[in-house]
């Protein structure tokens, strides 16, 4: 790494790399003390990089670091709730109008993330999130009257959920035992996709009986659905993010579907813009709010990787990628986890995969199988200490489960596509897709009833386990891109 030449290319991953640190130091961290020793660490770390280079070039990268560092922070500085926000609204009972964006349906309640809210003469310019009864249902995209007592967020258990919301642009909550009023019924294509997604929910829950169906809603349509045991289990065997639609889950099936398709011999120049349309109906269909886009731009990213076949361009494009969502909300870095199982698990796939695909020569090739094998450690690899800290706990068999279960699920999301899309021969995909759905929860119950399947952890053991991680990380990074880099 000594002596290198600062290329455009590397003046470039270097300012949005310090823009991204920016971000990063000064969420977790509000001493300007401290940032700056931070400062001053990237400033030597990369100086050491380009020891060997001309004095102006190595004034150019020092000036390069700072500007993006500086420009991170400024960044966490100002955002926030601005003048027209919720969070300024008083903690009482008010009536305010808006337009339903996102509905979780639960056993006890609705929660309605309301957008586009007006209250009095006031267009609040975030979103509040607002329990009510079950019933009557409601969907995507209603504009509806709401009475309800507003309350700031606060953290439960350990964890920041005032945080989490916020940085989702929610700054108030309220509970309300009447239901909203609706003022008038969507017309819109955000309303049309949902009506699709509710008619696929519908189908699957038809088709499949449980836990299977919420499952497989889980994976096809981003509805989390388990609220007993067996959302217990999935924590134990650290296969949580599975259940859900995620960048995480979207990466790897992208990634495995690409080596599938080119199994077969579809040539990649077919193969890559089918694959996108794919994730381009699946971001729409499952709701195309933030957290789907995102998961869909890191699909495209892995699918990006594998059609170029080399790994030199993607440093930027990731970067500049993270740096975007990161200009629109910094505060995903820190308090949105989806954020970073997508990131991280986008970088494993990229990077560290073709690492463990090169050296397990012995798997088979067919049906994409040392494809997916690899996939599934890479992405492991990468996110695991978010997981752990995520749930507090070490899952033992984590690696075990994960290995077994990832490869399974592009399969049974495929054949369960196809089981509520083609009713006249559905009866034979929704066998094969039960089945596979019935392999992934028989592993998971197996697994999570071993006394010794997970434990859990205080904060000293998970500074070392990170420490330990990024070592690992650094290192078949530097292996895998050495030649590229």
């Amino acid at each position: 790494m000594r002596g290198r030449e600062l290329t455009k290319s590397w003046a470039l991953f270097i300012i949005l790399g310090s823009f991204v640190l920016g971000v990063g130091v000064a969420s977790w961290i509000d001493q300007f003390f401290l940032q700056a020793c931070f400062a001053f660490l990237g400033i030597f770390i990369v100086g050491k990089v380009f020891a060997k280079t001309e004095l102006i070039s190595l004034f150019l990268v020092l000036l390069l670091v700072l500007s993006g560092y500086s420009i991170g922070i400024w960044r966490i500085s100002e955002a926030g709730p601005q003048v027209h926000s919720s969070k300024h609204l008083p903690n009482a009972l008010i009536t305010f109008e808006g337009r339903i964006g996102d509905v979780d349906v639960s056993s006890n309640n609705q929660k309605l993330t309301i957008q586009d809210i007006h209250y009095g003469e006031r267009n609040i310019e975030d979103k509040i999130l607002v329990f009510t009864p079950t019933f009557p249902p409601l969907r995507v995209g209603l504009d509806v009257q709401i009475s309800c007592e507003l309350q700031d967020p606060a953290p439960f258990e350990g964890f920041s959920y005032d945080r989490f919301l916020a940085s989702k642009q929610i700054y108030k909550t309220c509970f309300t035992h009447d239901a909203p009023i609706v003022l008038d019924q969507p017309r819109n294509v955000q309303a049309a996709f949902w009506k699709i997604k509710t008619d696929a929910i519908y189908a699957i829950r038809r088709n499949f009986n449980e836990p299977h169906a919420t499952l497989l809603v889980g994976l096809l349509l981003g509805e989390r659905g388990f609220r007993d045991v067996w959302d217990e289990a999935f924590v134990r065997t650290g296969t949580s993010h599975i259940v859900a639609a995620s960048g995480y889950n979207v990466t790897i099936v992208s990634f495995v579907l690409f080596g599938l398709l080119t199994w077969l011999g579809i040539k990649r120049q077919i193969a890559f813009p089918f694959l996108l349309l794919g994730i381009l109906a699946y971001v729409f269909l499952v709701g195309a709010d933030a957290p789907i886009i995102r998961a869909g731009i890191m699909g495209g990213l892995v699918l990006l990787a594998r059609f170029m076949g080399r790994k030199t361009e993607m440093k930027n494009i990731i970067i500049l990628t993270v740096l975007i969502m990161l200009i629109q909300n910094p505060f995903l870095l820190r308090d949105d986890v989806g954020f970073q199982l997508s990131v991280l698990s986008t970088v494993g796939l990229i990077y560290i995969s073709p690492f463990l695909d090169a050296r397990l020569t012995f798997l088979p090739k067919a049906f994409s199988l040392r494809e997916s094998f690899t996939a599934t450690i890479a992405a492991t690899v990468m996110t695991l200490p978010i997981i752990i800290s995520s749930f507090g706990q070490l899952s033992l068999v984590s690696p075990f489960a994960n290995i077994i279960i990832l490869p399974i699920i592009p399969y049974a999301m495929l054949f369960g596509i196809l089981a509520i899309t083609i009713p006249e021969i559905g009866i034979i995909f929704v066998g094969i897709s039960w089945l596979l759905l019935e392999a992934v929860l028989w592993v998971v119950r197996l697994l999570s009833d071993l006394p010794f399947a997970s434990i859990q952890m205080n904060g000293s053991i998970l500074y070392i386990l990170f420490t330990l991680y990024i070592c690992l990380c650094i290192y078949m990074l530097r292996k895998s891109s050495r030649a590229s880099f």
